[in-house]
């Protein structure tokens, strides 16, 4: 046979990269909604003890705060490690022959799924709950086309200069955009839009009310690509390096632990680089292009330097390795979590337009305010029952069969199956 077809290639579907993508999920409710049960324990902020403006009063404040630290930016590092997974199961391993028909058709699959979740993305962010990563996400799969077979080498050569050289980009980017892009398109550089929905939820305690409102999204080319919460400048090394993983035999202990061994060390080097780093500048830091050189040093959430992109990298290849080897041993017990981590797409937009819907509610609002007080506990845990019953019942999440499906019957139409050789392909 000259070549496999692509559901020849496919491999079995592995646990532990669903139980990764829970993990990864979880890890973003938490950085939105709060660390659970620290309702009960916490005398302070989590978010404000972790940032340094609230000292922490007891061990439960210190230990939410270390929790809240932990998933911050790292959960989102882990999602768009695990979406370069994706992506290398769903075009095969480079080592298995394909013809260019059968990879113009992973290309229209990928293209389709990169529309729909930029729809999504930008949908979503009307809601104005969090910053969302789907539109970001669907623009790192337009960007990651080029790299889908490329040499093993070259694609890790490209991916060590992302995750060096594309942070201090995006750092320097953000800090000259405005001035540099003046009076540009807003499709370019983004604008801050009023709502063009508000209705006031009146009815609280005292004068508690909230308006619900849906605005248009704020982001714009640039932002995506070197500025936003999430740009491709840094996050593509986190999709390349995930590429990489998906390449490897998986299920190897022997790679398994070397995983999570090269992931430790470039761990150590990002956050233990930076530490050290920081504290050698000079009272005064000397400018870099207009920045100071601490903004480049540090390794702190979101702030996409190389050294945050490098430790978080190290964690989530951590993660990775921990949860393959977690996954095989643990049975089914980790079950309710590799089923979120089977419809995260479903999941991650229903808790944001939750957020929107109850956000007015948690203050003012007598026993509804009680219970939203304790919402990272409610999240969690329906995240778990509901993704676990519909997994039980359906399989695949809605949105995700729905996105699935947009994309293997846009490929089918535009290059279809020689009749004889026609094969159902779910990916």
């Amino acid at each position: 046979m000259a070549h496999e077809s692509h559901a020849q290639q496919r491999r079995p579907r592995l646990a532990g990269v669903d139980v990764a993508r829970g993990v990864a999920l979880i890890g973003m409710f938490i950085a939105h909604l709060g660390v659970p049960l620290s309702a009960f324990a916490v005398s302070g902020d989590p978010y404000a003890i972790a940032s340094g403006s609230m000292d922490p009063a007891t061990l439960a404040d210190r230990v939410a705060a270390l929790v809240w630290e932990g998933v911050s930016g790292r959960s989102a590092a882990l999602f768009a490690m695990l979406a370069g997974v994706s992506l290398t199961f769903i075009a095969g391993r480079r080592d298995v022959v394909t013809s260019a028909t059968d990879r113009r058709r992973i290309r229209i699959k990928i293209v389709v799924r990169a529309v729909v979740l930029i729809m999504v993305g930008v949908g979503l962010s009307a809601f104005g709950s969090v910053a969302v990563i789907l539109h970001y996400y669907g623009v790192f799969f337009l960007l990651a086309l080029p790299l889908l077979w490329l040499r093993g080498r070259t694609l890790a050569l490209i991916g060590g200069l992302v995750v060096l050289v594309g942070p201090v980009i995006g750092v320097l980017t953000s800090s000259v955009a405005e001035e540099v892009t003046g009076d540009a398109p807003a499709a370019l550089v983004g604008v801050l839009h009023e709502p063009f929905f508000s209705y006031d939820l009146s009815g609280g305690v005292g004068d508690a009310s909230a308006p619900l409102e849906l605005t248009l999204p704020s982001d714009g080319l640039i932002d995506l690509l070197a500025s936003g919460t999430y740009p491709a400048v840094a996050y593509m090394g986190y999709v390349i390096v995930g590429m990489l993983v998906g390449r490897l035999d998986l299920r190897s202990r022997r790679v398994r632990t070397r995983l999570a061994t090269i992931g430790l060390v470039g761990a150590v080097l990002g956050y233990g680089g930076s530490w050290v780093l920081v504290r050698l500048l000079p009272t005064e830091p000397p400018k870099v292009f207009g920045v100071d050189a601490g903004e480049l040093l540090i390794a702190d959430p979101h702030s996409n330097t190389a050294f945050e992109v490098l430790g978080n990298t190290g964690t989530a290849l951590v993660v990775v390795g921990l949860c393959l080897f977690a996954a095989d041993r643990a049975g089914r017990l980790l079950d309710p979590l590799a089923s979120v981590g089977t419809m995260t797409l479903t999941l991650y937009s229903a808790h944001i337009a939750v957020m929107w819907l109850t956000e007015p509610l948690a203050s003012g609002y007598g026993l509804i305010s009680v219970v939203l007080a304790h919402d990272a506990e409610i999240y969690v845990t329906a995240a778990f029952v509901l993704a676990s019953m519909w997994r039980y019942r359906f399989g695949r999440g809605p949105l995700e069969r729905l996105l699935a499906s947009a994309a293997n019957g846009v490929a089918e139409r535009m290059v279809p199956r020689p009749r004889a050789s026609a094969e159902s392909v779910g990916v």
